[in-house]
């Protein structure tokens, strides 16, 4: 069933006429797939088929025993796309299924613009969700392995693995299907397990959000392949702290991620609301990423006893300039010798 943004009909589209997998592109078309033929079908936003791809034979992918392809996914650049053999023993009980072989990449006409064969990193691949620089997250298994959504993958829009973090001591004994997922548009990935009221929001490190308090008892899965919501802060800042430490200051922050970051400064006043000065000589370069943070140490041995100083921390990132936290106060106490 085919609906506009009121939620009025605007064509049913008989299920035999559609695989059971489906997603939604930017210039309001959409994409199903059958899985047991290998085929992608494209419709109008009327619901009006108006192309389809068989995946298996198309003469731009690659040759391969296929049994049953994945469902499509809307990367955020506008590309399609599709796992050509899912490799998932329990849906197709075939030989040969349990790896995830092939990455399709489809443009919005169904046309194959790129591929990447991604055998080596023995996975199976369970669900893909996009991300806002236009690669894709993914619950994944060892190849061959029993079907646990083990693993959370982050994968950069050419298909390159970034990052592959083990996920089951966070949801713990699961079968793939009981993980659902999504991710918002500041790139977190918020994964949710059906029949519990638990779901897991992913940045780094993970938070376990109870719906219990919301009223959910049991959870269905999450629509939608990109969720959104409010735009957080380049850095998210878990901690900054300034201490005297002997003859010096130290300050230390973590941050739990880095979006765009290029670095961070030391900003240092006698005054709270004084000019605070810039009292490192070099740019600290960021260590963290949108889905990594880090921790970071500046000494300040440029002190005087007795004195108060109050500390701001500047980040830079490439496109909306700085943030400063703090201020951050300490009075530094240690004797000069002779006194």
């Amino acid at each position: 069933m085919a609906l506009d943004i009121n939620g009025t009909i605007l064509n049913t589209i008989p299920t035999s006429q559609i695989g059971p997998y489906y997603t939604g592109l930017k210039n309001g078309n959409f994409v199903t797939s059958t899985g047991a033929t290998g085929t992608l079908d494209l419709f109008n936003s009327s619901g009006v088929k108006i192309g389809t791809r068989d995946v298996w034979n198309d003469p731009n992918g690659w040759s391969y025993s296929y049994t049953y392809m994945g469902g499509p996914a809307a990367l955020t650049d506008g590309r399609i796309l599709v796992m050509p053999e899912w490799g998932g023993s329990l849906v197709c009980s075939c030989s040969g299924a349990g790896i995830t072989p092939y990455l399709y990449f489809y443009d919005s006409n169904l046309n194959l613009v790129n591929k990447k064969d991604i055998s080596s990193l023995n996975l199976l691949i369970f669900i893909y969700v996009a991300l806002p620089n236009g690669g894709f997250a993914c619950t994944a298994d060892d190849a061959y392995g029993t079907h646990t959504a083990r693993y959370l993958c982050y994968f950069d829009s050419a298909g390159n693995l970034l990052e592959k973090r083990d996920i089951t001591g966070d949801i713990g004994e699961n079968i793939f299907w009981q993980i659902d997922g999504s991710s918002t548009n500041s790139g977190a990935i918020l994964l949710s397990k059906i029949y519990t009221h638990y779901a897991w929001r992913y940045n780094s490190p993970p938070t376990l959000l109870d719906l219990s308090g919301a009223g959910v008892e049991s959870v269905g899965s999450i629509a939608g392949n990109s969720l959104q919501e409010e735009q957080p802060t380049l850095i998210t800042l878990s901690s900054f702290t300034a201490n005297a430490e002997k003859k010096k200051v130290v300050l230390r922050w973590e941050t739990e991620s880095e979006i765009d970051n290029i670095g961070f400064n030391i900003m240092r006043s006698e005054a709270e609301d004084g000019e605070f000065m810039k009292i490192n000589k070099k740019l600290i370069p960021a260590k963290g990423s949108a889905t990594k943070g880090a921790s970071y140490k500046f000494v300040d041995d440029k002190v005087k006893p007795g004195k108060t100083y109050f500390y701001k921390l500047e980040d830079i990132d490439s496109k909306t300039g700085s943030t400063l936290h703090g201020p951050k106060s300490v009075q530094v106490s240690y004797k000069k010798k002779g006194k």
